[in-house]
């Protein structure tokens, strides 16, 4: 395979939706809404904990 994949944190990805949950010293949380129109189907995804 020959594709050149770049590795980019997921808080780097140009969709994600980025906020911080006021609970302790703050707990970082990234979404990204995806979606397959070849299968008519969505849904989102969800990271918590990492650095913004």
């Amino acid at each position: 395979m020959s594709e050149n994949v770049q590795n980019l944190s997921f808080y780097d990805r140009p969709n994600v939706e980025k906020f911080i949950v006021p609970v302790g010293g703050g707990v970082p949380v990234g979404l990204e809404g995806v979606y397959n129109p070849a299968l008519g189907i969505g849904g989102s995804v969800r990271f918590v904990g990492a650095e913004l």
